[in-house]
């Protein structure tokens, strides 16, 4: 009776084949040509890398579902882009109205170091405006018909 044995093609995505020796022998071709298991357990020892991350890439992919597999090659195609790649133009509805700021700029600001100091006046202008809103609701000195607020601590009870 002959012993059957595993033999794994570690380059393609085939299933195993298996294959039945009389005396536990392989004859010299089939043993250069087709890894066995004995062989391929013998890879990390033997420091062969790219056989063991072939033959954990290939059962990483066979377990994953084709769905999955689909939709990640889908979304990798979507964050490449189109191809060829084309440039987008926009059209505005009403250009001398939604170009006027940048004339403005260009006009009034054409350099660097201007447009940076109208950035930071323009900055300055907005954290005021949004302090003095919220110095003016946080400090208030007299509500009408209830007097001016009291100072609470956490332990205070009115009962």
């Amino acid at each position: 009776m002959g012993i059957l044995r595993v033999v794994y093609n570690i380059t393609s995505n085939k299933p195993p084949s298996y294959r039945e020796y009389d005396d536990g022998t392989e004859s010299e071709q089939s043993r250069s040509t087709t890894p066995d298991i004995r062989a391929s357990s013998r890879a990390p020892l033997l420091g062969n890398q790219d056989e063991l991350e072939d033959d954990t890439s290939v059962g990483i992919k066979q377990e994953t579902p084709s769905s999955i597999r689909r939709a990640g090659a889908v979304a990798t195609d979507w964050v490449k882009g189109p191809k060829p790649p084309r440039p987008w133009k926009i059209t505005p509805i009403f250009p001398s109205i939604q170009e006027a700021p940048i004339r403005l700029l260009d006009k009034y600001a054409p350099l660097k170091w201007q447009r940076f100091v109208l950035l930071a006046a323009l900055y300055f202008a907005y954290i005021l405006a949004f302090v003095l809103v919220l110095r003016k609701s946080a400090f208030a000195s007299d509500v009408p018909g209830y007097g001016s607020p009291a100072r609470i601590s956490c332990g205070a009870s009115f009962w």
